[in-house]
């Protein structure tokens, strides 16, 4: 089957399939398209994780018993050190810590400080 011309009905549908991906491609960035594929990607596959992974979570009981960051972070690297040990091959951690670092070590090295500062007057 053929149009005025010569051409072919599917270079003609061709051309204007481009056409059409060229104009929603300026109307809606790729990136917008990409999110979209990404999306449905995500919403249609399963959601069931694999028997080997497991998720340990801080759940709001214990922040609210210890505060936000209510531990040093000795402990949350006493934490990690134990998942290590216990053959973990990947640790995500997500720690937040709002405040400096209290070292145990920091108020006793300000006072030896303090200390070598009043023998040089």
């Amino acid at each position: 089957m053929t149009a005025r011309g010569g051409w072919s009905l599917h270079v003609l549908l061709a051309v204007g399939a481009a056409v059409l991906v060229f104009a929603l491609a300026l109307a809606f960035p790729f990136t917008a398209l990409d999110r979209l594929g990404y999306d449905l990607g995500m919403r249609l596959s399963s959601r069931t994780p694999a028997p080997e992974i497991v998720v340990v979570a801080i759940d709001e009981p214990t922040i609210a018993q210890l505060g936000p960051g209510g531990w040093s972070r000795s402990i949350d690297a006493q934490i990690i050190d134990s998942l290590s040990a216990a053959g973990a091959k990947v640790i995500g951690y997500a720690g937040f810590f709002p405040d400096a670092a209290a070292d145990p070590a920091a108020e006793q090295v300000n006072r030896l400080d303090a200390v070598f500062r009043s023998l040089d007057a």
